[in-house]
């Protein structure tokens, strides 16, 4: 199988989606997986779904057989479909698979890197050091393109010795779906109160502590924090409230759980900041941070640490932290929320920068140029 020449690349290709998971509005791996499956819909390509998700604490035995349930399946889905493109949501589990399966029907593979699986947290570690860490990277090169999700990535990419031929930055977007979603959303009602929100699994890398230490300090401002997201593990959510408490602003806090789209939506369109200081633990840092560019959608300034690629996604819609100062953040935050003609300024690059870099329209081209390059 060859991929086809002679038309536009989005409908000269059948494209098939490998996904550890459906693609739903969770995380930012997620919103990406679904929002090049948007993108290749809208563009008249021919485009469709594997699923296929191993728990991660499933044992070794049982593994070994979902594993070969979805090497077979997959086989099925190819056969059936006969993909020109298959695109890999990420390494693990079906990249492998993917890769195999291509050397017999011939199709290229794309797998997209989101930057955590190049990371040593202790999930990954075993991944990324001798004999195991040779055989991912001898995966990955024989993969025909990397989507690196930022810059950030890219240069992670670079360290471990991927061939730099096979890689393409295609940064996270907002869709066409998605905006249409969006200017549904109403905007702010007015309140007086100065409206801080953060959009992320509730996980201790997230910063939401510093935040709390920060507004525990500020003085002068009526303001209110609002926590969107599901806890990262059971107890994560009670951890804060108590630290909320301990803080003396409990009243001030709240946490709103899991939302839809719409719903956290319209929360980030009624905010005034939104602010997420993530951190770095065991070497697991932001590789991007889709929710910064959500909140921009909407004209809301942010601020973030240094960390990862969230410079990257902040660019000139917000203010980075070098460091994780709760005093520096609560000055921050005071300035914002007294200064209008600053907010004004950040929330007018917001918009500006999202319009201009991170709507489905920029992306179509990034994408059509990479396969582009995938067929040479």
């Amino acid at each position: 199988m060859t991929v086809r020449t002679g038309k536009r690349q989005f409908e000269q290709n059948k494209f098939l989606i490998c996904t550890h998971t459906n693609p739903s509005d969770k995380n930012g791996i997620d919103i990406s997986t679904k929002s090049i499956y948007e993108l290749l819909q809208n563009a008249g390509s021919d485009v469709t779904i594997f699923k296929a998700e191993i728990k991660n604490r499933a044992k070794n035995l049982h593994r070994f057989f979902v594993l070969l349930e979805i090497f077979f399946r997959l086989l099925t889905r190819i056969v059936q479909f006969q993909p020109d493109v298959v695109i890999c949501s990420r390494m693990l589990p079906l990249g492998p698979i993917a890769l195999f399966w291509s050397s017999v029907f011939g199709f290229r593979v794309i797998i997209q890197v989101n930057g955590i699986e190049l990371q040593h947290s202790s999930e990954q570690k075993k991944y990324l050091k001798g004999l195991r860490k040779g055989v991912l990277k001898k995966i990955y090169n024989r993969a025909d393109q990397l989507w690196a999700n930022s810059k950030y990535t890219y240069r992670l990419l670079e360290e471990y010795g991927y061939n730099q031929t096979h890689i393409e930055i295609i940064h996270p977007f907002i869709t066409l779906n998605a905006q249409k979603l969006a200017a549904q959303v109403n905007g702010r009602a007015g309140s007086k109160r100065f409206t801080l929100i953060t959009a992320t699994s509730v996980y201790s890398n997230k910063g939401i502590d510093l935040v709390m230490k920060a507004l525990s300090k500020l003085e002068g401002v009526d303001w209110e924090y609002r926590i969107a997201g599901e806890p990262y593990n059971s107890g994560y959510e009670a951890i804060y409230e108590r630290f909320a408490r301990r803080l003396g602003i409990a009243d001030k806090v709240k946490f709103l759980g899991c939302l839809d789209r719409t719903d956290l939506w319209t929360e980030m369109a009624h905010a005034d900041l939104f602010v997420m200081p993530s951190r770095s633990l065991v070497n697991v840092a932001e590789n991007f941070g889709t929710a910064f560019i959500e909140a921009q959608m909407f004209g809301v300034p942010c601020i973030g640490t240094d960390v990862g690629g969230i410079k990257e996604a902040i660019g000139e819609g917000g203010i980075v932290l070098e460091n994780q100062d709760a005093e520096e953040l609560t000055k921050l935050i005071k300035h914002l929320a007294n200064n209008s003609e600053e907010w004004n300024r950040l929330s007018s690059c917001s918009l500006d920068r999202i319009d201009k870099n991170f709507i489905e329209q920029s992306r179509y081209q990034d994408i059509e140029k990479a396969l582009t390059v995938l067929q040479q």
